[in-house]
């Protein structure tokens, strides 16, 4: 393993970030969302790369003044070795320099690891959607985090 470095999402990520959604989602978006995502100038798309392998990516969605963590993904391999917590910090960073006062995210209540990451990092509990995923069904827990509070 090289040095983990992290940078902003470009197309040509697009192929290999899907490829790492397909291990991790049940239901996972399409190599045209990607594609489409990254032409939208509300949303910050990060990678993080070992060389020249994409190991993981985070989207952020920018609107006013709440920022959605839409989707973070690190491979399998890659896992516990703060690649999540890195990428969550450097998308903090450019929302700060939006008028988002706070960062709004939804968690499959069973994915225990990234509540607990999420909980690290600041983000607080608020509710909880009934019945919010598919594939298998399941209650999302919503979190937020306020950025100048």
């Amino acid at each position: 393993m090289k040095e983990i470095n992290y940078r902003f999402m470009e197309k040509r990520d697009a192929y290999r970030a899907y490829r790492i959604m397909r291990s991790a989602f049940s239901s996972p978006w399409g190599i045209k969302e990607f594609e489409d995502g990254l032409k939208l100038s509300y949303n910050i798309c990060m990678v993080a790369e070992d060389g020249d392998l994409v190991i993981g990516f985070c989207i952020f969605r920018v609107l006013f003044d709440t920022a959605d963590l839409d989707m973070i993904v690190v491979s399998k391999d890659y896992r516990n070795q703060s690649i999540g917590s890195h990428m969550i910090d450097l998308g903090i960073k450019e929302i700060k320099k939006t008028e988002a006062q706070r960062i709004m995210l939804e968690v499959r209540d069973s994915n225990t690891e990234a509540r607990r990451l999420y909980e690290r990092m600041g983000f607080k509990q608020i509710s909880t959607r009934k019945e919010y995923y598919a594939n298998p069904s399941e209650d999302a827990i919503i979190m937020e985090m306020n950025l100048y509070a």
